[in-house]
């Protein structure tokens, strides 16, 4: 299913995080002007000369991240939390690596640990959320509702029901799924994933008319998304509108030039 939940979380935390980014932990810290546009090996080098610097540590580790080698950026968040295990900022940042490791466990532990320390961090509970969607555990659905309830901020409370809708149909529930994915729409008319959720159960349920009706909602609001314009192709295609179709692929296309499945799919219906 589609997923764009991440970068949004990352964004929510370091939004509330940039303080300690910037250099308010305890210890020696280098300048930051020096470390800002560094590569990674001059920040490797950098480190050597300040390593009590948990702000070049940190950039460091994001600079690994980015390389991907996610080993190394994993050892030095190792390093960071040893340096301040009371920072629910780097037990965020750690968990974000080890899920890009595939070690989803010690992602949750450190995820729980953050709430702990911070409670009021939304994207910590919009991370851990979105893991409990993804493995089908129930324990999504109460950490949804404490979202939900303790904001009044309507974006929030739409990613809240989001992760319920997620929930309900990856374990089948696939009405109650998509009662939840209009909630989420009804509480803010711009959440785009809202509609691409539904609009894909919709698809899975054959019920291509209302799908592509939902992904024309999506396009109503965000003209210039690809996804959209692939999932209204794919309806379009099962209702066996071809040209309708092609031309939606290729709308999307040329919005994202790297999505495969519309390569593959212009391919196939200009051969028949």
């Amino acid at each position: 299913m589609y997923r764009s939940v991440s970068c949004m979380i990352i964004c929510l935390f370091f939004l509330h995080s940039c303080d300690q980014e910037s250099g308010s932990f305890p210890g020696k810290d280098a300048p930051i002007a020096s470390i800002d546009s560094s590569s990674t090996g001059q920040l490797g080098i950098q480190l050597r000369f300040y390593p009590d610097s948990p702000a070049l540590r940190l950039r460091y580790a994001g600079s690994l991240e980015k390389e991907g080698n996610i080993i190394a950026a994993k050892l030095e968040l190792d390093t960071l939390v040893v340096m301040d295990s009371a920072s629910a900022f780097l037990r965020y940042r750690r968990a974000q690596i080890l899920l890009k490791s595939g070690d989803t466990l010690h992602a949750i532990d450190d995820l729980k640990m953050a709430s702990l320390l911070d409670p009021g961090r939304s994207g910590v509970i919009l991370e851990l959320g979105n893991i409990y969607a993804d493995q089908k555990d129930a324990r999504v659905l109460s950490l949804a509702d404490t979202l939900i309830s303790r904001t009044a901020d309507p974006d929030m409370q739409s990613r809240g029901l989001l992760l319920k809708g997620i929930y309900y149909s990856n374990t089948g529930n696939k009405s109650m799924a998509l009662k939840q994915y209009e909630e989420s729409i009804n509480h803010n008319y711009t959440f785009i994933d809202a509609f691409i959720e539904k609009g894909i159960v919709l698809y899975e349920l054959r019920r291509y008319p209302e799908a592509l009706k939902t992904f024309q909602r999506g396009l109503n609001v965000k003209s210039t998304h690809a996804e959209l314009y692939l999932w209204s192709a794919k309806c379009l295609q099962a209702m066996g509108r071809k040209e309708e179709a092609l031309d939606s692929y290729r709308k999307s296309l040329g919005l994202d030039d790297q999505l495969t499945e519309a390569h593959e799919a212009i391919r196939l219906l200009e051969a028949k």
